[in-house]
């Protein structure tokens, strides 16, 4: 794990071309939905297709 120099406080980040990067929710869930076949997001832990819970 590196620290970013310039102090960015993003949970996540990457380093390219001599700069960092910070890398948005959005970008991980299509990550996600790419390798897994499946509409899932990061921040629920889950799989969207199941059903909503009663109540």
């Amino acid at each position: 794990m590196l620290r970013r120099g310039n102090g960015g406080d993003r949970l996540l980040a990457y380093w390219e071309r001599g700069a960092w990067h910070d890398v948005r929710g959005d970008e991980v869930n299509a990550y996600l939905k790419e390798v897994s076949g499946l509409d899932i997001s990061a921040k629920r832990g889950d799989d969207r297709r199941r059903a909503a819970p009663p109540g």
